[in-house]
């Protein structure tokens, strides 16, 4: 059961580890993969939460003036996406009182997408209309949270799923472990954790099911984590489910340290 390509990219409820990637092998092995370091997905909340003070973060989308912060729609060229929009919202918070709100429409042909920053065009920590370099980003691990609503129908043999992933100034692409969007995740409406480490091997088999990154012709590891130019999370439905959902995913506290 292979995840259809292109992309999004969570502490989750009531199921906790790190969920297989897009083969069938992958989302056979789900419920039995044993975490791998740094790659966990954790219950953080049972349905509705208190709001809580702002913690330190890189993107909490707090400040209004700043709006998305710069995390936008990315599109392919060559498929459809079925992330159409990104805005500041405080419909949804983990922390503080706003989040980024991700709008999807999936249909016939759109089955992934992808919303991200680009650091170039928008530098962390400085005000939008600035411009900057990429970050280096080696040996780090970078967090980040997403929310479904209990509208979004999945069934637990063939989830959709969700990745984070960087891309260097080269455009060649790091993506962490898939986390499967399991049944109760959504009907809890959790805030599921999504962690990427910089520094996973080139070996990825060895490190989680899902996990991708850019090879040269010689079939090595070409990504420089020293050169990070976007950050993004990919949301895709199973190749063997295919989903049609209108609505939104939320996105808060993405942070790297």
């Amino acid at each position: 059961m292979k995840v259809t390509s292109i992309a999004i990219t969570l502490f989750a409820a009531a199921a906790s580890g790190v969920f297989p990637g897009p083969s069938a092998t992958a989302f056979a092995q789900a419920k039995k993969q044993t975490p791998a370091r740094g790659e966990t997905a954790e219950a953080v909340a049972q349905g509705a939460e208190k709001p809580q003070p702002a913690r330190p973060t890189t993107y909490g989308f707090e400040d209004p003036a700043e709006a998305t912060m710069g995390w936008r729609v990315f599109p392919d060229p060559k498929t459809p996406s079925a992330v159409t929009g990104a805005e500041r919202t405080t419909e949804q918070r983990r922390d503080g009182t706003a989040s980024l709100r991700i709008d999807l429409d999936f249909g016939e042909s759109r089955q992934s997408g992808e919303a991200a920053v680009d650091f170039i065009l928008n530098p962390p920590g400085e005000p939008q209309g600035t411009t900057g370099d990429p970050v280096n980003l080696t040996n780090k691990v970078i967090t980040a949270f997403v929310k479904f609503r209990r509208d979004l129908q999945v069934k637990e043999d063939r989830p959709p799923g969700l990745q984070l992933f960087v891309k260097d100034a080269q455009h060649r692409s790091l993506y962490g472990c898939w986390q499967n969007i399991e049944p109760v995740m959504v009907e809890s409406e959790v805030w599921i954790r999504l962690t990427l480490r910089t520094s996973m091997r080139p070996d990825l088999k060895n490190e989680c099911e899902g996990a991708e990154i850019s090879k040269d012709t010689s079939g090595k590891a070409s990504f420089d984590p020293t050169q990070i130019r976007r950050l993004g999370v990919k949301i895709a439905a199973n190749e063997s489910e295919r989903l049609a959902y209108q609505g939104p995913a939320y996105l808060d506290s993405v942070s790297w340290k």
